[in-house]
């Protein structure tokens, strides 16, 4: 090929190579070298080809005339080696091979996992940067195709991930054979690794920073925008716009406190020790982090006399699958998490010694943590690098950040602080704070940001030069933080009126515990300063901790709350980082001055603290609280709904009892490849008890006869389910999270009295999508009364409504399953009478049960299963049942015999469920169908629109409790959800509605009876609710907004 000269293969240098000295990584011993030799090989052949680039040129890598290549082992970032490329200005580098594009319609701002697009990817060590890009082509036999520019501004390694016919100028063809790098005009030297021709991957992954700046522009519509727009930020950073006024004695006073209480926070090391600092280095080494020519050395001339480990975020996600685990071997892949926790280890060592005046020990400190700062550098993790991707990237170096601020002296001193300044700007994603929350983009991941970010940002905010520039960003920060702490519109990231935390788009408690638990600390480092959170935003984070903590039990979420984690400890966290610690903090540095504690947290925390890891703190902090005679609170007790989770939840002495649903504002699953495989029957009405202690006294699942793998996924207590084989029930593969056309489910509250759920089942098409049914669940006392009707599907396999499902295995004193003639008790004690004569099935038995991930097996356990079968493609089908809690056998039994007069079922049908529990005069009416008149012996004689009605008379008084569970960000069915006159759903990061606030609407309810006189008992309602008599009977009208009850009291002066 005329101009070319073809490099032949090369032996592997030997350690007088640039940069290699005394500790030179061993070379392979001949097994590993063989191994490594043949994977390469493997690889390079394959189509498409992947270039390991570790022991020889590969016969497809050619170079222009009066250029050299060879394999090296002064620079690798996967493996022991690279290869050296030496250019003369403007010559090519070219690698003969079929590049096997397939295009792909990638369709951005869809969350599908399975949208794969083929990306070109690979590895530049650069020494000295320049201002001219290195072009790479791809070519076909007809010439360049199309091409994208590497800037090559930087040293140190850096990558690309570049998606065909996304971020590169041209056309991509399927018959493109050919890459051509064509460097710079001026000659120089890069190195290369680990090229990837063409790997499929999701295509929402790759992100645009200062070497490729066009890759995936559209970042804004996919949903993890605020991992991948660093580059944004760092954009927004060059004017942002923030209040630089000069800063007055209050603001300087703030700053300098805040400063203060930070630099306490993190300095957690009290008692340096040399051989703390060897036990530091033995980690350091052990993690592959090679040693430096010379410690002290300034940050552009600091050089490491070996390659060492690749440091890894999310960076082998680029790697087809099935080369992975073998490619993380041989490269000596390390995790970037546990590299940035050493990070902050050696920090906290360096200014123990620095604080206990050992300076020789302090030294060697600082030289192990300058070491860790500048490998990290060399391997990308520096400004303007994302590696490709960024993706959660704040999980990872959060301990990156501490360090900056523990050790901000030594880093001046050893000529490293601007450097690492600008890469926590812009790993931080300082540029945020310019965020005024009025668009989508502003509330994309709060949740994560807030749990990993909080910290960096405040940092950020600190490390900005004089006092001056600190204040205005604190001033800025304080603002960004004002309204992260305010309501969310639709379903946005961020905090609801009901108190509860979206993420992925859902009340996710998961979430809501680590963005409470990772924000709480450093926000509180602010407090009694100019620049604390305001008035309304701490009100908003106080009612989101009461309400996860009353939402659990004592720390366990209820199943049909932990999202895709189903793992049955799922909770607000038992170490250090979780979220009872927030209750801590907040308890023992009240946020108003004047008073020494804040009670309220601090007896919140004193509760909690049984279930948690025993620490020296935790002790000091309670007895600390002890001293102060604060006690431990009582159990949250009392009724509640949550309108965002389509939710309600009844709490007695030490039990709590959670039923949930959902509809077509709110997903009723979230399922991943290995997260909640088999949990598509998570929000199908769920019921779940909570309240057996284990021995530390702390309400777990497992004390309650809850274990996995053994559960059976189809049996959900409460819900109506089709029992389907599990290789049916397993989802099937990708990212789920599946929407319904119902218009109808959620629950509402009366205060002090009840709770009531219901529910238009209409399953997903993504399932069996013709499985639907009407349910319904009163809570009142230690009573819950179940409902169900019109219960449809023409599937060939049975359909169930489960009553318990309990392991006795995991119970420390479990019954037997006693049972009569209309009743049922559990293990637990629960018991269960049938209302409309269903027979209540029950058996006691070995079953098998997979691992929720869908991965680690399954178990057979002995499990205690009751439930009302409906047979096969049930036809109208209902169930009326009660359930006693903790009732006993003695209790059911009586119930049993009396339940026709301790529950009437008025109406159980299509249009309505109308259930009075007698002892406690509350009436319940689940309305599915407005307009529509209810049957005799109801109260509320119809409704305007479906909505949810409790009320109870007390003399002549009526408290009435009226809510929509329609949050109504819309108004109708969405229609690019269906196909004709088929549902379909789609993902719900793309509902045109997401961002809409909740829209008030008026629902006109008529009574029997005249009532003449009303009286508001919500301390919050859209408006007044208006009252109207007519022929012996009285019309409510009421506005209703964010799936909210509004109670009342009607009077009436007659007797």
């Amino acid at each position: 090929m005329s101009g070319l000269a073809v490099a032949a293969a090369t032996s592997i240098p030997c350690a007088t190579d640039a940069w290699a000295g005394p500790n030179t990584i061993l070379p392979l011993a001949p097994q590993d070298a063989d191994a490594l030799a043949a994977l390469e090989a493997e690889m390079a052949a394959r189509r498409p080809a992947i270039f390991l680039l570790e022991t020889r040129v590969p016969d497809q890598f050619r170079v222009s005339e009066g250029s050299a290549m060879r394999i090296v082992a002064d620079r690798a970032k996967v493996g022991r080696h690279s290869l050296r490329w030496d250019y003369k200005a403007a010559a090519e580098l070219s690698i003969h091979a079929d590049i096997a594009y397939n295009m792909k319609q990638y369709v951005p701002g869809l969350e599908n996992p399975g949208q794969t697009v083929g990306h070109f990817a690979f590895w530049v060590y650069n020494e000295r940067p320049t201002d001219e890009p290195l072009r790479v082509e791809f070519h076909t036999s007809e010439g360049n195709q199309c091409w994208f520019d590497f800037h090559l501004g930087f040293t140190g390694w850096r990558t690309a991930w570049v998606r065909y016919g996304y971020d590169t100028v041209g056309e991509p063809r399927p018959d493109m054979n050919k890459v051509v790098l064509r460097a710079p005009r001026t000659g120089g030297t890069l190195w290369l690794d680990n090229i990837l021709l063409n790997s499929g991957m999701r295509g929402d992954h790759a992100c645009r920073d200062l070497q490729v700046p066009t890759v995936q522009k559209g970042a804004h519509l996919n949903a993890n925008y605020h991992w991948l727009a660093l580059l944004d930020y760092d954009e927004l950073l060059r004017d942002p716009g923030f209040d630089d006024r000069a800063p007055n004695s209050e603001e300087l006073a703030g700053l300098q406190e805040i400063e203060s209480r930070v630099t306490a926070r993190l300095d957690r090391r009290s008692t340096p020790s040399a051989g703390a600092v060897d036990e530091l280095t033995r980690a350091i080494d052990a993690m592959g982090i090679p040693k430096p020519v010379d410690p002290k050395a300034p940050v552009e001339e600091y050089r490491f006399e070996t390659p060492g480990a690749m440091v890894n975020g999310y960076q082998t996600s680029i790697w087809p699958g099935f080369l992975r685990a073998r490619l993380v071997e041989a490269a000596r892949v390390v995790g970037l998490r546990p590299v940035n926790e050493l990070i902050l280890t050696a920090a906290q060592l360096w200014l123990a010694a620095e604080k206990a005046g050992d300076a020789a020990l302090a030294e060697r400190a600082g030289d192990e943590y300058v070491r860790l700062l500048a490998y990290m550098r060399e391997q990308g993790w520096s400004y303007g690098s994302s590696q490709g991707t960024t993706h959660h990237v704040g999980y990872q170096v959060r301990e990156w950040f501490s360090s900056l601020h523990v050790a901000r002296p030594l880093l001046e001193a050893r000529g490293h602080w601007d450097d690492q300044r600008r890469a926590l700007e812009w790993y931080a994603g300082l540029g945020r704070l310019t965020h005024e929350f009025d668009d989508d983009l502003s509330y994309s991941g709060l949740a994560d940001i807030l749990n990993t970010l909080t910290n960096g940002l405040l940092v950020a905010c600190l490390v900005g030069g004089a006092a001056a520039e600190r204040v205005t960003r604190l001033r800025a920060f304080k603002q960004w933080l004002d309204l992260a702490f305010d309501y969310s519109p639709g379903t946005l990231g961020g905090f609801k009126p009901d108190g509860t935390l979206f993420h992925h788009m859902g009340a996710y408690s998961a979430y809501a515990r680590d963005g409470l638990g990772g924000s709480t600390p450093p926000v509180n480092d602010l407090r009694l300063t100019t620049f604390a959170l305001g008035a309304k935003p701490t009100q908003v984070l106080r009612t989101a901790l009461l309400t996860q903590r009353r939402i659990a039990n004592t720390i366990e979420y209820p199943h049909t709350f932990t999202g895709r984690h189903p793992t049955g400890v799922e909770g607000m966290g038992t170490g250090p980082a979780g979220l009872p610690e927030a209750f801590g903090i907040l308890g023992a540095n009240p946020w108003r001055s004047g008073v020494e504690y804040d009670v309220e947290m601090a007896a919140a925390y004193r509760r909690l603290l049984p279930a948690l890891t025993p620490t020296d703190a935790r002790a000091a902090l309670e007895a600390q609280f002890a001293a102060a005679g604060i006690e431990p609170e009582d159990a949250p007790n009392g009724y509640w709904s949550y309108g965002y989770a389509a939710a309600g939840q009844m709490r007695h002495g030490e039990w709590s009892a959670t039923v949930r649903g959902h509809n077509h504002h709110l997903w009723s699953t979230e399922i991943y490849n290995t997260d909640n495989t088999y949990g598509r029957y998570q929000t199908y009405g769920q019921i779940e008890v909570q309240g057996l202690a284990d021995e530390r006294g702390a309400i777990t699942h497992a004390a309650h006869g809850w274990v996995q793998p053994g559960y059976d996924w189809n049996h959900i207590p409460g819900a109506t389910t089709i029992v389907l084989p599990f290789d049916e029930l397993h989802h099937g593969g990708g990212t789920q999270m599946p929407m319904t056309e119902s218009q109808f489910g959620g629950a509402g509250a009366l205060r002090d009295h009840a709770v009531l759920f219901g529910m238009e089942l209409l399953e997903a098409p993504l399932f069996e999508g013709r499985h639907r049914a009407k349910v319904s669940v009163l809570m009142v006392e230690d009573r819950i009364v179940a409902l169900g009707s019109d219960i449809h599907n023409e599937s060939n396999r049975p359909t169930h409504t489960t009553l318990f499902q309990i392991s006795p295995e995991t119970m420390s004193d479990p019954g037997a399953v006693v049972a009569g003639d209309n009743w049922v008790v559990d293990p637990v004690g629960h018991g269960y009478l049938a209302l409309d004569g269903s027979s209540l099935q029950h058996r006691t038995a070995p079953q098998y049960g997979p691992a929720d991930d869908g991965r680690n097996g399954g178990a057979t356990r002995e499990y205690a299963l009751g439930w009302i079968d409906h047979g096969v493609a049930p036809q109208g089908s209902g169930y009326a049942y009660a359930q006693l809690v903790f009732g006993g056998e003695q209790a059911t039994r009586e119930l049993a015999a009396r339940a026709t007069r301790a529950f009437t079922v008025v109406q159980r049908d299509g249009e309505a469920h109308v259930v009075h529990d007698v002892e406690s005069k509350v009436e319940a009416h689940t309305i599915f169908a407005g307009g529509v008149e209810l049957a005799e012996g109801s109260r509320v004689r119809s409704a305007s629109r479906a909505c949810l009605v409790l009320a109870r008379p007390a003399g002549r008084q009526l408290k009435l409790s009226v809510t929509d569970p329609n949050l109504h960000f819309s108004d109708g069915p969405d229609t690019d959800q269906w196909r004709g006159d088929r549902y379909v759903g789609r993902s719900p990061y793309d509902r045109p509605w997401k961002g809409n606030e909740s829209r008030p609407v008026e629902v006109v309810i008529e009574l029997e009876g005249e009532y003449d006189s009303l009286r508001l008992v919500s301390t919050e309602a859209p408006a007044a609710p208006e009252l109207r008599r007519h022929g012996g009977r009285t019309t409510v009208t009421f506005t209703l907004q964010h799936a909210a009850p509004v109670e009342v009291m009607l009077g009436s002066g007659r007797p």
